[in-house]
């Protein structure tokens, strides 16, 4: 949400840049403050749609995190 109100805001500023003097430096501020929205909003989309599913059969041991696993050798709690 914050990542959006930053980048919307940084639009209007460089739009009004633009509208008070279109040169290069003004225009590409614009352009990229567009591209920043754009892409506050796709990843916010994609961070939505993350979902985790998994199907673990008889004597198996599922595991499911959202981030970086380790899984280690040592015997587990089922003294396998």
């Amino acid at each position: 949400m914050v990542a959006k109100v930053v980048t919307l805001t940084a639009l209007l500023i460089a739009i009004l840049w633009l509208a008070m003097d279109p040169r290069f430096e003004s225009a590409f501020a614009t352009a990229t403050a567009a591209a920043a929205v754009v892409a506050a909003f796709v990843v916010e989309r994609r961070r939505q749609n993350r979902r985790q599913n998994q199907k673990v059969s008889r004597n198996s041991v599922g595991i499911q995190a959202g981030r970086d696993v380790t899984i280690s050798e040592s015997q587990d709690k089922h003294g396998k």
